[in-house]
């Protein structure tokens, strides 16, 4: 008896085996079959080369008459792509799909734009320089050797390929020219900001300035299909499309980060629509200029994620250089950062990304924006503890007696390049390497550079195997025998001639009252030590100290208001007395990392995740506000804690980080953002957790209150 129960007991434990293996067997023979018919549906669809507005979508279980259409597209989801010659032959075949039974359903495809054709441009790329995408390209080739092959979907208008990219770009592109060139230069964006074992598949979802929602669709399932990880869409619509965002929601759920284009129309997203940018599962980025502000073009507002400097970006077509702009060209310089991040550690999920991104971005050159920029190698360097060494950049500016001007030399570490760039009204850019040498210049190592006006230089350096130098600003003004530039008509001193260790500004020049030191007045001054304004200044301008490495106090009694980075890089800047300003502008004490002593009357400094007034002020301890909105608990060797009046708010330095709590109004309004500072860094998770719905509640406050204690 036990040996016929055994006996029965095998041949049902192999007969189980085999029905699994069967079962296992049919399950990746239909998942073949499946990718053949998308691949198959979309080499069809990939040839279609006509006008978007003229192409029906029926979908039928029962094959159909194609009638006189010019292109068709079938086998996959019951769905036939009719491409039709012009409308009056597309409405005669809607009206009779339409008019049959076993029709599920007939669509006229919607077009959506591609945001602005490419705009050529004469100089390199801004934004791989604004975003550190070279120095993160660095960083991930100095340590990295064996990289995980990362997947880009690039849903456009095709993309012709060229020796010049040689493996990357190994699919999904079609043998039809790219006349556009639009999907091109978004595949060529990507080749060039993004290590090799990045990989590039092209999907033609239209043609000219126009995309195909639902070949767009058919796009997002061909590209899960053929395995990315990351889908590109350059281009939107205000009415967006039901079938795209399914198919979004759907890969999304399956880990897929999606990046679009916020489109280049110049209007506030909070109050205009446009898709597929402001989908919930899509990343959307907007435009910034070479100087690191809203491009005029770009959309923008709260459905914005980030903004990269899409002006003057490099990519190619046909095997050459060229270079655009927009949003479109924004969209893959993110899409770039987000494939180098994932190089580096592939099982990143997309909220680890954006936090990574978050945490390390960067503030705009704009006035307390609710914008921010990424910092590609700094997220990337949180993510792994890995940095580069950094390039020192000095410089020695003198009177020229013979032109009455200035000449400058410069000095760096051994093999790297110095470049600058000359700006008469002090435009923020990074020198960069370029054949249009009107403004950006290289410098040759040991000669001296000589003026015939005043300028404001952006100066950097660049070296293969090192993190560039700071961004340099330094004013060299003509000599007169006047000490001050004076515009009495604007009663501002323009720049300044002297170069004594103390400086004290006269409170009248010519009998006209000082009351505004001017942009970049002081910039890059290697001689000043201490500055005293007089009570009659009211207002510095932007970057009017910054780079004074050799500053190490200002009094400025009667300032109220303080201009964008006005303090910037003065790395031995330990006092600041401004008792009246009370009104601060985005990171005007950036890397003031020997700041101890602020007395400054800040009513906006803490109103402004994206002001990061204090960012890189590591040594700072003793912080006078004088504000009666808020008051401080503890001060202890950097370390501090303060409230509001109404425990709305609270503030502490822990040993990793300081952590910001937005008000309450703030949270519910964003509630997928908490913990930040001013000081440019939060980590939400530390010491306390926000609930869902973003309330801060009285145990929250508990944790903070006791963390504190400790310090």
């Amino acid at each position: 008896m036990r040996k016929t129960v055994s006996i029965v007991l095998s041949a049902v434990i192999v007969l189980s085996s085999l029905i699994i293996g069967f079962s296992c067997i049919t399950m990746n023979t239909n998942q073949l079959m499946r990718k053949r018919e998308i691949d198959d549906f979309w080499r069809q669809l990939s040839e279609f080369d006509g006008e978007i507005t003229n192409r029906l979508i029926v979908r039928s279980k029962k094959k159909i008459d194609v009638l006189n259409a010019v292109d068709v597209a079938s086998g996959y989801e019951n769905t036939y792509f009719l491409q039709f010659k012009n409308e009056e032959d597309l409405l005669d075949a809607y009206n009779y799909y339409n008019a049959l039974d076993y029709v599920d359903s007939v669509k006229r495809e919607t077009a959506m734009k591609t945001d602005a054709a490419p705009a050529l441009s004469d100089t390199k790329c801004y934004g791989t320089a604004n975003s550190n995408i070279d120095d993160a390209l660095k960083l991930i080739d100095t340590y990295y050797d064996d990289l995980p092959e990362i997947k880009i979907g690039v849903i456009d208008t095709g993309a012709e390929n060229s020796e010049l990219m040689g493996d990357r770009l190994v699919g999904g592109y079609d043998s039809l020219p790219d006349e556009d060139s639009h999907g091109s230069y978004v595949v060529g964006t990507i080749f060039y900001n993004t290590p090799d074992n990045v990989k590039i598949y092209s999907y033609k979802a239209g043609n000219g300035t126009t995309i195909g929602a639902e070949a767009a669709t058919a796009a997002v399932k061909k590209a899960v299909s053929d395995g990315c990880k990351i889908i590109n869409m350059s281009f939107g619509d205000e009415n967006g499309d039901i079938s795209l965002h399914n198919a979004i929601i759907s890969a999304s759920a399956k880990g897929v980060i999606f990046v679009a284009s916020a489109g280049n129309d110049g209007k506030n997203l909070s109050l205009y629509n446009q898709y597929p940018a402001e989908y919930a599962e899509v990343l959307a980025i907007g435009n910034m200029t070479a100087s690191r502000a809203l491009s005029p073009t770009s959309n923008y507002g709260t459905g914005i994620f980030s903004y990269v400097t899409g002006t003057s970006v490099r990519t190619n077509f046909r095997g050459e250089n060229v270079y655009w702009g927009g949003t479109s060209a924004a969209a893959p310089m993110f899409t770039s950062i987000v494939a180098d991040i994932l190089s580096v550690n592939p099982k990143l999920s997309l909220i680890e990304i954006k936090r990574s991104i978050q945490n390390t971005e960067m503030s705009p050159n704009e006035d307390n924006t609710s914008r921010n920029m990424p910092d590609a190698y700094a997220a990337i360097k949180s993510i792994t503890g890995k940095e580069l060494p950094s390039i020192k950049l000095d410089y020695t500016v003198t009177e020229n007696e013979q032109t009455g001007c200035s000449d400058i030399t410069f000095s760096c570490d051994n093999g790297a390049n110095i470049y600058y760039y000359l700006s008469s009204g002090g435009d923020t850019v990074y020198p960069i390497d370029t054949d249009c040498l009107q403004y950006h210049h290289r410098y040759e190592s040991g000669t001296t550079v000589s003026f015939d006006d005043k300028y404001v230089i952006n100066a950097v350096a660049y070296s293969e195997n090192k993190k560039k130098s700071e961004l340099l600003h330094i004013t060299v003004p003509d000599y007169d025998n006047n000490d001050y530039c004076f515009s009495s008509a604007a009663n501002t001193i323009k720049y300044c001639r002297v170069d004594d260790k103390a400086i004290y500004v006269p409170e009248t020049i010519e009998g006209v009252s000082v009351k505004k030191i001017g942009d970049f007045c002081f910039s890059g001054n290697k001689a000043a030590e201490i500055i005293v304004l007089p009570d009659s200044v009211k207002q510095i301008g932007q970057y009017a100290f910054s780079n004074c490495p050799n500053l190490k106090k200002v009094v400025a009694p009667g300032v109220t208001i303080c201009g964008r980075y006005s303090f910037q890089n003065c790395r031995n800047l330990k006092e600041v007395i401004m008792p009246l300003d009370t009104t601060t502008y985005t990171g005007m004490f950036k890397n003031c990392s020997s700041l101890i002593i602020a007395q400054i009357g800040a009513k906006d400094y803490l109103t402004s995740r994206y002001n990061k007034a204090f960012e890189g002020c590591e040594n700072i301890v003793n912080y006078n506000f004088i504000n009666q909105n808020f008051f401080f608990d503890k001060i202890m060797n950097g370390k501090f804690v303060y409230t509001l009046s109404d425990n709305s708010d609270s503030i502490l330095e822990s040993p990793d980080e300081i952590l910001f709590l937005w008000d309450s109004y703030y949270i519910n309004r964003k509630p997928q953002t908490s913990g930040f500072d001013v000081f440019g860094r939060f980590d939400s998770t530390a010491l306390f957790d926000i609930n869902k719905d973003g309330i801060v509640n009285a145990k929250d406050y508990a944790i903070i209150r006791q963390a504190a204690e400790k310090y």
